[in-house]
């Protein structure tokens, strides 16, 4: 497959009018009369059992280097449970929670005085194993009708995760509207995958037919012209469109696949430290920095999560001089998506592919990276998809660990690698590298 890059640019898929993105969702104000009577009336409620309602999560911003359409996450919030017999029963004589001696959100009003808050409900987790109905996961090619290369080795990708298997299965196929659902296509065809039906292929091809439907026709894969795409690009997009599903718990794909960053600098001056923190997002986009013409995992990653001469204003003395940002990882995902920057810029403006080679690791620990307190913080790699050629045009494959072997995918062609997953790339770079977290 192949890619032309925009100028702010990615590997090698071909960049078409997918360079917009979604305009941000207007939310209209109430008036502020209103909002302070619904306030006062707020006062006046009965408290109940009911539980905290979870946040709806944040939108995610756009692919860092790649003109991705970042739509807007549907706002999930979850379902408030009815309030208990006894709290519509026995506090009807009790027009202030306060007074009640009782808090609503969960909090509990001791003698003292003093408010104790409930413990907050755990985030829903996602599995790590294959269920047991499944019997042995399979290893299976899949046609390429054109220039699909960027689908299929993302696909392959994912498939051979079971953490992406066990949040597809809790899709509730069926319910969504119109019958045009990518993520019900992608259950289906993973499901028909991995049991051996015959019918993979025509699943598969089907969900070429869901994406092209209920996509926007400025999107590279929505139209029906089967261009040559980006792998990442496509790779956010399903991620993105599993999350956004009305039938998926929106906290699992979130905890399965989003990872995100907190950043923090200290003022030289008045020692002030400033933080903040980014939305969550698919995969971190970590720049190649080759040290003596070789380049790791590892220094990619400290690239990434450093970075000089910011020039930064301080709220507290005002001084507007180079800055030291750190960022740390505050949200583990259960599976670590990296894409590494494989382009730059000539002095005449032109984009090349880097292809210096990158030291992959079978195991990588994060912990330097993270945020203290953090656990659980060991990877293991799993899936790979790596591509051959320019940034004009080139092929895409994957390789996937099936147990202790490891499989190689070039569409229709599937082939046991010897040697561990970095043996015999040949012309082809790593791409987009997929770590699954360790128990």
């Amino acid at each position: 497959m192949a890619i032309t890059r925009s100028q702010n640019g990615k590997l090698p898929a071909k960049k078409t009018l997918y360079d917009e993105q979604f305009p941000t969702h207007l939310r209209r104000q109430r008036p502020l009369q209103t909002r302070k009577k619904e306030k006062v009336a707020k006062r006046s409620r009965v408290a109940t059992s009911a539980a905290p309602i979870a946040p709806a999560p944040a939108p995610p911003r756009a692919a860092p280097l790649a003109a991705l359409p970042a739509a807007p996450f549907a706002a999930s919030s979850a379902a408030l449970p009815a309030a208990s017999s006894s709290a519509l029963s026995g506090a009807s004589t009790a027009t202030n929670p306060v007074a009640a001696g009782t808090a609503t959100s969960g909090s509990t009003r001791q003698a003292s005085g003093v408010v104790r808050r409930a413990p907050r409900a755990t985030a829903p987790s996602v599995a790590g194993a294959w269920p047991a109905t499944l019997g042995r996961p399979r290893t299976r090619g899949m046609v390429n009708p054109a220039q699909w290369c960027y689908r299929r080795s993302v696909l392959q990708s994912l498939f051979s995760t079971p953490q992406f298997f066990n949040v597809l299965d809790s899709h509730v196929q069926g319910r969504c509207p119109g019958g045009n659902c990518v993520t019900c296509a992608l259950r289906t065809a993973i499901r028909d995958y991995h049991s051996g039906m015959p019918t993979m292929g025509n699943q598969i091809m089907r969900l070429d037919q869901t994406i092209r439907r209920t996509g926007r026709q400025s999107s590279g894969w929505t139209r029906n012209q089967q261009t040559q795409e980006d792998a990442h690009d496509f790779h956010a997009y399903l991620i993105r469109t599993v999350k956004e599903a009305r039938c998926t718990t929106s906290a699992q794909i979130q905890a399965g696949f989003q990872v995100a960053h907190q950043a923090s600098w200290t003022c030289q001056r008045c020692g002030r430290v400033s933080t903040s923190t980014d939305p969550p997002s698919g995969s971190i986009s970590v720049p190649i920095n080759p040290r003596n013409g070789t380049a790791t995992i590892q220094s990619c990653l400290d690239t990434y999560h450093t970075e000089n001469g910011l020039e930064i204003r301080c709220d507290g003395c005002r001084s507007n001089i180079d800055r030291r940002r750190i960022k740390k990882i505050r949200i583990l995902p259960e599976v670590l998506n990296l894409h590494l920057l494989r382009f730059a810029w000539t002095p005449r403006g032109q984009s090349i592919k880097l292809r210096d080679n990158v030291h992959i690791p079978d195991e990588l620990d994060i912990s330097r990276w993270a945020v203290q307190g953090s656990t659980r913080t060991k990877y293991r790699l799993q899936s790979m998809v790596l591509h051959a050629g320019g940034m004009n045009s080139g092929h895409y494959i994957a390789r996937a660990r099936n147990g202790n072997r490891v499989t190689e995918f070039d569409d229709t062609l599937t082939s046991t690698v010897q040697g561990g997953m970095l043996a015999d790339l040949g012309s082809f770079t790593p791409y987009i590298v997929s770590y699954v977290r360790q128990p």
